[in-house]
């Protein structure tokens, strides 16, 4: 999530902080990887909270009066859907084989809703059953072979396939959904993310015996899961739509801050047909300022320009006299004559300093310039499906 960490309590900010943490990580792996070798790491580290910052005293943000686009969780997040999320969750449970089927059927407390899973999906009409649960075993995940598991609802004739998504917003930047493939599906040609279109036929493949004896007794398929778990679903709905028979051509995908997966775009420029086609049964949620359904080459070397254009040491600097002025009052203008005389104590940069600062500033600007052509020939893929868009409130809690 893009940190809107100002106008929460400390806890959120210090998670905000470790989500900022990671996302630098996850941009310096890339910077690298497209060539642009001499950002300075800690001007980076630096930069970003204080370009947040900067937008932050731009645009506040009320809780109490949202007015960025979005919908009410409280009211707007059907009870389907929660279920959807609740499962999702259930994928990312640790420990030993067997931990996620007690979290639904035994008395385990789901550490991420803080509640029973299996409670809370009866409370919202699913009725799953314990002998048609499934999963991965061993129950770790691999490259292009995510973790999952199945299981049934059989009052209301619907069989899940639940994908796990990564724990690391790092390992998510770290590709950025820059490697395609042109797959077929639903009938025409599509391009899309390499790694997780892997991971969406792995899932098809290595479910299928679990999920086949529902779909032949004319059960539904529904695809759910998170982060990279998301991209996976609602590629494998739409893997599954493509192969069609034995129930698959009807199944659905709900998920949860999904990757860029899809081009909207075909190798030829024209508007992808399968890109337009998900809308159909795939639907993604998106909260607030999630920063993964955003993640793409093009948002990084974006970010980079408003980044090394925005002049944040000196707005820092103005931000930090300013708050120490508010804080200290009458001790604030000593503490000003103090830092004078700091600063006076500090020779100014020489000629061939500024120079080489300069030239530095310059050949990173060009690098930044270069790793923009180089995006620019790989497709910008975006989060496949029917998008809905979702803010806190005050009262959603």
């Amino acid at each position: 999530m893009a940190p809107r960490f100002f106008h929460q309590p400390l806890f959120t900010y210090l998670q905000a902080m470790k989500e900022v943490t990671q996302t630098i990580s996850g941009l310096l792996k890339e910077i690298t990887k497209m060539g642009v070798t001499c950002f300075p790491a800690s001007d980076l580290a630096m930069a970003l909270p204080a370009f947040i910052w900067d937008l932050e005293t731009a645009q506040p943000f009320d809780y109490n009066k949202p007015s960025r686009k979005g919908a009410n969780l409280k009211t707007n997040y059907s009870p389907k859907d929660q279920a959807m999320a609740i499962l999702s969750s259930c994928a990312y449970m640790k420990g030993a084989e067997g931990k996620i089927k007690d979290g639904l059927f035994g008395a385990e407390v789901n550490t991420f809703i803080n509640k029973n899973a299996g409670a809370e999906l009866v409370a919202r009409g699913i009725k799953l059953s314990q002998a048609s649960f499934a999963q991965l075993t061993p129950y770790q995940s691999a490259k292009g072979k995510p973790c999952w598991f199945s299981v049934a609802d059989e009052e209301n004739k619907v069989v899940y396939v639940v994908v796990r998504g990564t724990d690391s917003i790092a390992d998510i930047l770290s590709d950025l959904n820059i490697q395609t493939v042109e797959v077929s599906l639903c009938g025409a040609t599509a391009i899309v993310h390499s790694g997780i279109n892997d991971s969406a036929l792995f899932v098809i493949e290595s479910s299928k015996s679990h999920v086949a004896p529902f779909l032949e007794k004319g059960f539904s398929l529904v695809f759910t899961g998170h982060s990279l778990g998301a991209g996976t679903a609602a590629l494998a709905a739409a893997h599954a739509r493509t192969m069609g028979g034995n129930g698959y051509s009807g199944a659905t995908a709900i998920t949860f801050a999904c990757p860029g997966i899809i081009s909207a775009k075909n190798s030829d420029g024209s508007k992808s047909a399968a890109c337009k086609a998900l809308k159909a049964f795939v639907t993604t949620h998106i909260l607030g300022y999630d920063i993964v359904p955003r993640a793409s080459g093009v948002a990084v070397f974006t970010l980079l320009d408003n980044i090394f254009s925005n002049d944040w040491k000196g707005k820092t600097k103005k931000k930090m006299e300013e708050e120490a002025k508010k804080r200290l009052g009458a001790a604030a203008g000593a503490l000003g004559g103090f830092m004078s005389m700091a600063a006076a104590a500090v020779p100014p940069p020489t000629a061939e300093e500024l120079e080489a600062k300069a030239a530095e500033a310059k050949k990173i600007k060009e690098e930044i310039d270069e790793g923009r052509k180089k995006i620019q020939a790989y497709p910008h893929i975006l989060p496949g499906g029917k998008l809905k868009h979702f803010v806190h409130v005050a009262d959603a809690a």
